[in-house]
């Protein structure tokens, strides 16, 4: 049985996808074919599995090469993305994934053109597309797609508020949606500890923030001052690992900070040695907008599966899955004395690291939500 999934990104970049893919690469009775956007830059970890086959629409050595791509060549691969929706159906294949506006524009519209086809057609949002920030064409494409996505066969959403905006604004019934969450396996193995650690006080308080980092969006001018102002209390280090904004580089030349430490970013697969010797992780989103606002970062939960307590601003994305004390705390950042009294707190959480890991792999890990899925997928039939 044929599994199609196409896009116009690189999904191999996408972890949540990446677990989709490893999860229906062990029905071994289905042929998996990815069309997307190949980066050589990334790693492509869809090469594992013998069942899974990639047909690039584009490749590109970088993503700023992919970025400064021509009009006239993007829009000619949207051509290939039709063809390739087109034959899906025509071909009755087992599934269809799409993950963009755009993309889900074309398969809806030939799933009405072809409706004998028993294809079913599943749309994974991994980033909220909000009406009030696009225009022109591109406004014209999501309206329709929300108009006629009744008839989308199963909706994925990385976290529940987007979820009930998609349902708010279209056709399509709560019911033919479901939460797969930006999550992952518990962190179990045993990894040596990173060469960055060796310059870093080995009685400190361990703060760090993993993932790229700018200006914009961020709470990172409150985050430096609570840092510059800790400068002589040896109790903290805070560590930063991550690809760093322009604007951000130039905030920082001739900063020296002893507290602290920027460190670029590493291959995903050596986090994990960084991930163990952290006390505390904190995410900085600033709710900016509603994709900052309904925010569901994967970095969270990497963290809860080393069994690190997370600060981080209290967004409405983060609500509802902070559910114990052990996770860390929300707090207002616009405010330096709350981080600093969350801080001090952490002392104390730390010390629940097991409670920690346990209710992350009973309540969140990505294994919970990958059974879901099967079982949704299997109902489709």
């Amino acid at each position: 049985m044929k599994v199609n999934l196409i896009s116009i990104i690189h999904l191999s970049s996408i972890p949540s996808i990446r677990f989709i893919v490893s999860r229906l690469a062990g029905f071994k009775n289905f042929q998996i074919t990815i069309s997307d956007i190949q980066l050589a830059e990334y790693t492509d970890y869809f090469h594992d599995f013998e069942n899974v086959s990639t047909q690039p629409l584009a490749q590109y050595k970088s993503y700023q090469a992919y970025k400064n791509d021509d009009r006239n060549v993007k829009r000619s691969r949207y051509l290939s993305v039709i063809k390739k929706i087109f034959v899906a159906y025509l071909n009755n294949d087992k599934y269809l994934f799409i993950y963009e506006y755009q993309v889900l524009f074309f398969a809806l519209i030939l799933k009405r053109l072809l409706f004998f086809s028993k294809t079913k057609l599943i749309y994974h949002q991994y980033e909220m597309i909000i009406l009030d920030e696009i225009y022109g064409i591109h406004l014209r494409f999501f309206k329709r797609a929300l108009k006629h996505a009744y008839t989308i066969d199963l909706a994925i959403f990385p976290e529940q508020n987007r979820l009930d905006y998609f349902v708010e604004k279209s056709s399509i019934k709560a019911e033919k949606t479901m939460l797969i969450p930006n999550s992952c396996y518990l962190a179990e193995a045993e990894v040596s500890k990173h060469a960055v650690f060796d310059s870093i006080p080995a009685d400190r308080l361990l703060i760090g923030h993993i993932g790229n980092i700018g200006l914009k969006g961020h709470f990172f001018e409150e985050y430096m001052k609570v840092i510059e102002s800790l400068a002589n209390d040896d109790s903290y280090f805070f560590l930063f690992v991550g690809i760093k904004s322009d604007e951000l580089k130039e905030r920082l030349k001739g900063l020296e900070l002893k507290n602290a430490l920027f460190l670029d970013a590493v291959p995903h697969h050596e986090l994990a040695s960084i991930y163990e010797q952290l006390d505390v992780g904190v995410i900085l989103y600033r709710g900016v907008d509603l994709n900052f606002e309904y925010c569901a970062p994967n970095k969270l939960y990497e963290y809860w599966s080393h069994g690190i307590p997370v600060i981080a601003h209290q967004l409405e994305g983060l609500k509802s899955v902070y559910q114990i004390e052990e996770q860390g705390k929300l707090i207002d950042f616009t405010k330096g004395e709350n981080l600093v009294s969350a801080l001090k707190q952490a002392q104390q959480l730390k010390q629940g690291k097991a409670k920690l890991k346990q209710y992350f792999k009973t309540n969140l890990q990505i294994a919970n939500y990958l059974d879901k899925f099967e079982s949704r997928l299997k109902a489709l039939d």
